[in-house]
């Protein structure tokens, strides 16, 4: 069985517009399909290890965990609103731990906190993206030797300064991208 996680409801949104979903009633935020089971993370690095570890405690019949979610871009390269393959994950500790994910070219952080400033972005060298939840995961997934793919929707650019009711306001056109993402290169692998 495959396991999508998303870090909320709100990047979730067209996936429960488009699935019906079983609730599982042993896990808050874990919903069952026939395909895949979808899981709501909740946002922060601490968050995401902590719910992801619980779930795999318990249910662990997954064959392959996929991450989607938005993140901001340093790499000026990347365009907003593209969806990128995750190949490297980071985060406080500065080790790099490469992933399974297939066509991955990208490094993303995973912070603590929202880097939301040209100053905070300024520090950052070497990364391509920041977001808060890929490496928990990862490190969850990693304890159980579950293979772990990361797929990222490019939302900002913190050198920019980053405007977050911009990016809660258009939660609606990242849902859709990551669903419709999700459908036409991801699902056909399963």
């Amino acid at each position: 069985m495959k396991l999508v996680i998303l870090a909320h409801k709100l990047e979730a949104r067209h996936f429960f517009f488009n699935y019906s979903f079983k609730k599982n009633p042993d896990f808050l935020n874990l919903y069952e399909h026939a395909q895949f089971n979808l899981f709501i993370c909740q946002m922060g690095p601490i968050q995401a290890l902590q719910n992801l570890t619980t779930l795999l405690e318990k249910i662990n019949n997954f064959d392959l965990i996929i991450n989607l979610g938005i993140s901001g871009a340093l790499n000026h390269a990347l365009q907003p609103d593209s969806i990128v393959a995750i190949k490297t994950l980071t985060d406080a500790s500065a080790i790099f731990h490469p992933i399974d994910t297939p066509d991955g070219i990208y490094t993303c952080l995973t912070s603590e906190n929202k880097i939301l400033t040209p100053i905070d972005a300024a520090t950052l060298t070497g990364i391509d993206l920041i977001d808060m939840e890929a490496c928990g995961l990862f490190q969850a997934s990693h304890t159980y030797k579950i293979p772990f793919y990361s797929y990222k929707l490019i939302s900002d650019f913190p050198h920019h300064g980053a405007n977050e009711d911009f990016i809660k306001s258009n939660f609606d056109t990242y849902s859709k991208l990551l669903f419709d993402y999700f459908k036409q290169q991801i699902l056909p692998l399963f």
